[in-house]
């Protein structure tokens, strides 16, 4: 068995009724925890890893016992730089304004985009994400997050999350003639400079999907202003047909934002 959802070992009901739906909506058995322990619940039931629905909150546990939890991470700190009217530089290389309507086509954990949605008051992210279980921990994780400030919160509800890949979302932009102000791209690094312990357990469920010189054609059409592709300063950009017309980022800056014209 792949995978399952249960609940803590106190069962509260509010859990088993968020689990259940969780279960019959993303087609997980649900599964009662009784009184067993994560590695006997493990083996018993075969499972790679389990999400665990606890104080109404939910995340995964995986076959050695860690578990993978949602949580803003340096999105907050961010944020509260926005508060005090500082540049994010994120935000400057998207180009946008702050009724504008951006695709996050690499959520992940969803820093980036509530960064984007915090700044974006009067306007809307909508953040993809390919991997089901990133997705339902980010996605339900901003839904049921019961910290910070009324402004994050709002920021979190202007995040439309959907469980998708990025290429096949934008042919369907393509076809339906449905556009972006700006597109943002943070494509996972094989060899990363530094990472959060919830990037670490992520890793080896994440997508390694690299944007390709037809991912970048496609977006370029869709977006209205930018395309913005999140890059290290090693990187060689960009691909045959496609060179960044600005690069954010100095020159000792080990992440750079590389900022595609529409």
């Amino acid at each position: 068995m792949n995978s399952v959802i249960t609940t803590s070992l106190k069962n509260y009901n509010s859990d088993i009724v968020l689990a259940k739906k969780i279960s019959q909506t993303h087609n997980l058995p649900f599964i009662k925890r009784e009184n067993l322990s994560v590695p006997s619940f493990i083996n018993q039931y075969q499972c790679d890893y389990f999400f665990i629905v606890k104080n109404h909150k939910l995340s995964m546990i995986n076959k050695d016992g860690e578990e993978f939890f949602f949580h803003p991470g340096t999105g907050l700190i961010r944020t509260k730089n926005i508060d005090k009217k500082k540049d994010d530089l994120m935000i400057k290389a998207l180009g946008v304004t702050e009724s504008d309507h951006v695709l996050d086509c690499t959520m992940g954990l969803a820093n980036d985009a509530i960064v984007m949605a915090y700044f974006l008051k009067n306007g809307q992210v909508t953040a993809l994400e390919k991997n089901e279980l990133i997705f339902l921990i980010s996605s339900y994780g901003m839904t049921f997050y019961d910290q910070g400030s009324t402004s994050l919160k709002e920021a979190f509800s202007r995040i439309r999350a959907i469980h998708t890949d990025y290429q096949g979302y934008l042919k369907k932009c393509l076809d339906e003639e449905i556009c972006y102000d700006s597109i943002y791209f943070d494509p996972m690094f094989n060899d990363p400079l530094y990472e959060s312990a919830g990037i670490t357990h992520l890793r080896s469920y994440a997508s390694y999907d690299q944007v390709t010189e037809e991912v970048l054609t496609m977006a370029r059409t869709i977006a209205k202003k930018r395309v913005v592709v999140k890059i290290r300063n090693t990187d060689s950009v960009f691909v045959s047909t496609h060179r960044p017309d600005i690069v954010f980022g100095g020159s000792k800056s080990k992440i750079k934002y590389a900022a595609f014209l529409a």
